[in-house]
């Protein structure tokens, strides 16, 4: 049993990236520890990838969570590490990162129950090539992340994460979780103290910036929703009552076997649509999904405009003098322009995926020019829910 896990939530990064990471804790002289690697549904290529190299590290478990076409969600991952791990700390980190060779030995000298060490990084810039003499090279030449707290260099004695249910996982896609969780630590009766960031360095790699607001694969509001639900329940240490650090297999995940029953599909021209008609619309067409069915959604992103819109308007028209039936209504909401805003319906799908029993399982894929869902219908929807 190590007396520290490092545990690293992963999907679809650059591998090279890792490999300088685990390189730098082969030669940590502190060893006393393992690394839980959470893959979190990479695609085929970027896992088959990662797995051959990690494997060459004996200090490294590998995991992989069936989690294809969910959402990133770094709480699980990490928390799914806390769970299979038995050493007595934790420290979430980061595969971005390059420890210098006494920085584990300088977090692990001021761990203690009820007590958080953090650390900060400096940034390696996007043309640093030297790796071969990274640690000779002063510090004041880089950039560092400052003296707050940070979710990537995060140490905590286990029993202490495990008493508050680890992170919440209601976080998702990107942000708050770890701001989250120092303040349930604190609520604890935790304290924290901060690793000497000059006498033991930890560098993070440079890689492109993607803020919540670039990523297309992001629901309109959702930063918003976890703001107010941070606020709403800072106060409160214990969280994800219904389980926590799941894993996830294949045979957990229905959806990939599951029939197509009818596709909606959304352009993302600007407009207004009467909102609570077509969320009642959408929620009727799920609850009337038989066990294997599933309900598809596609939502063409902004950018798709009127272009890819008339064409999709052209293919309808032909549709209807051929006398094929595809599905769906789109025609007619074009006919009375009445359009709806995708980020829109993204948003509206999302809440009803985040409503328990609502959605058994559920799948999201994004596209160069839109997002693909389909969606499984819950415990709480049924045929009798249609006629009320």
């Amino acid at each position: 049993m190590a007396k520290l896990s490092i545990v690293f939530g992963y999907r679809n990064r650059e591998v090279l990236r890792v490999k300088r990471c685990l390189d730098s804790l082969k030669n940590q002289t502190f060893i006393d520890f393992d690394v839980i690697f959470i893959d979190y549904g990479s695609n085929d290529s970027y896992a088959t990838q990662i797995r051959s190299l990690v494997e060459q590290y004996a200090f490294v478990r590998y995991y992989y969570l069936y989690t294809v076409g969910h959402p990133w969600n770094r709480s699980h991952a990490l928390n799914t590490g806390i769970r299979v791990s038995d050493a007595s700390y934790i420290l979430m980190g980061d595969v971005d990162l390059i420890y210098s060779p006494n920085a584990i030995f300088g977090l692990m000298e001021k761990a203690a129950p009820k007590r958080i060490v953090f650390g900060s990084m400096f940034y390696l810039g996007k043309t640093f090539a030297a790796w071969d003499r990274l640690f000779a090279v002063p510090l004041s030449k880089f950039k560092d992340s400052g003296d707050g707290p940070i979710g990537a260099i995060y140490l905590a004695y286990r029993p202490d994460l495990e008493s508050i249910h680890g992170f919440d996982e209601y976080y998702c896609f990107w942000g708050v979780e770890d701001r989250d969780l120092d303040r349930r630590m604190r609520l604890i009766g935790a304290v924290s103290i901060q690793l000497d960031k000059y006498r033991y360095p930890i560098f993070h790699q440079w890689h492109p910036i993607v803020s919540n607001q670039k990523r297309g694969f992001f629901p309109d509001k959702w930063w918003d929703t976890i703001n107010i639900y941070f606020s709403l329940n800072r106060d409160t240490p214990i969280r994800n009552q219904s389980g926590w650090g799941k894993s996830v297999q294949r045979e957990d995940r229905p959806i990939f076997s599951a029939q197509v029953a009818e596709t909606l599909l959304y352009s993302s021209l600007d407009g207004s649509y009467q909102k609570a008609q077509e969320i009642e619309r959408i929620v009727k067409k799920i609850s009337s999904l038989k066990e294997n069915e599933c309900l598809e959604i596609i939502l063409g992103k902004k950018k798709m405009g009127t272009i890819s819109f008339s064409i999709i308007r052209y293919a309808n028209i032909i549709a209807r003098i051929s006398r094929m039936r595809l599905g769906v209504d789109y025609i007619e909401n074009v006919e009375k322009e009445k359009y709806f805003d995708s980020r829109d319906i993204f948003y509206i799908v999302w809440q009803l995926i985040r409503t328990q029993g609502v959605i058994r399982d559920y799948s999201m894929v994004e596209e160069k020019d839109s997002i693909t869902i389909r969606l499984m219908r819950g415990i709480s929807l049924s045929q009798r829910t249609i006629s009320q």
